[in-house]
């Protein structure tokens, strides 16, 4: 693993892994604590979903009482979002933060799903008493580096991996509907429709070799899902998905799972025109005379793989 190198490209000596209780006590974490050797100075495996506060102040302690200089997010949205939102509030309360380009503190992100947060600067947090999540914005914050090695997502489990698929999926839809929407966007974002399309599925086919290549497919589409964040934004499905997620402890994959088709339905009928890159992911026929026809039929093979993913969700359980 490259982990070691690259935490000393970065000139880091004290590195914290911040994970949660699953991965926290899986063999995996000995391959990044190994790869890491001396540089580790401590283990958090305290990462709970949406980021409660009293978990950042956690965090925040560990970072305190180690000195250290650097964050390895190892997990899913929850590790990665955590370490962004310490962070920020680390270097915010510090007298000597660094610079924009070289902070004090340095965000390293090993993902094991398909959240895509690793590659944004954006992060919530929820208030442990309302159970509201606010986001926390911070480019210092964002990895540095970013290493998707597929072996580390063989244990994830199924319904997790197509729940975060289907995250992803929601993300690059959102932005290509967004009123900020622009060729860039469009482009990545109909490329990791189309990934996805391909290699979800079979990514959880028991077939490890062809499992591992389509793994490594998958997190290629989680990125280009995500690029357009910051120049378009997203929309009601992420709003909505941001208050049900905390409100009622259900995983972001989950939530879009609740809200992406229609989302997609109602924004199909308002602005059926934005959806010609969306069509052109899914493969379906485009017709500029009649967008609407070729708009709302995205939305079925979306609402067909939502249900898929929380009946597998349910199998689960």
């Amino acid at each position: 693993m490259a982990l070691g190198a690259e935490v000393d490209r970065l000139s880091r000596r004290r590195a914290v892994v911040v994970t949660g209780n699953t991965l926290g006590a899986s063999p995996l974490l000995t391959r990044v604590t190994d790869a890491l050797g001396s540089r580790c100075v401590r283990v958090f495996t305290g990462a709970r979903q949406h980021v409660p506060e009293t978990v950042v102040r956690e965090l925040l302690d560990v970072i305190r009482q180690t000195d250290a200089d650097c964050l390895v997010s190892f997990g899913g949205g929850s590790p990665i979002d955590l370490s962004k939102v310490a962070l920020n509030a680390a270097l915010t309360a510090s007298a000597t933060p660094g610079t924009e380009r070289d902070p004090a503190l340095v965000h390293v992100s090993l993902p094991t799903t398909l959240s895509a947060s690793e590659y944004t600067s954006v992060a919530g947090v929820t208030d442990d008493v309302t159970r509201v999540k606010r986001a926390v914005v911070d480019t210092r914050a964002t990895p540095r580096v970013v290493i998707c090695d597929p072996d580390l997502t063989m244990p994830t489990p199924d319904w997790l991996w197509a729940a975060t698929g289907m995250r992803a999926l929601d993300h690059a839809i959102e932005v290509m509907y967004s009123p900020r929407h622009h060729p860039y966007t469009d482009t990545l974002g109909a490329q990791a429709i189309a990934i996805f399309n391909r290699h979800l599925v079979p990514s959880i086919h028991p077939d490890g070799a062809a499992r591992l290549k389509h793994r490594e497919q998958c997190l290629t589409g989680s990125w280009f899902s995500v690029v357009g964040l910051t120049h378009a934004g997203f929309g009601v499905s992420h709003a909505l998905g941001h208050q049900l997620g905390p409100r009622w402890d259900i995983p972001h994959g989950i939530t879009s799972c609740l809200t992406l088709p229609h989302a997609m339905r109602l924004m199909g009928s308002l602005v059926p025109e934005r959806f010609e890159s969306i069509a052109q992911g899914f493969e379906v026929a485009w017709d500029a005379a009649t967008p609407e026809i070729a708009a709302l039929a995205c939305a079925d093979p979306v609402a067909v793989a939502c249900c898929s993913s929380t009946a597998a969700r349910g199998r689960r359980r």
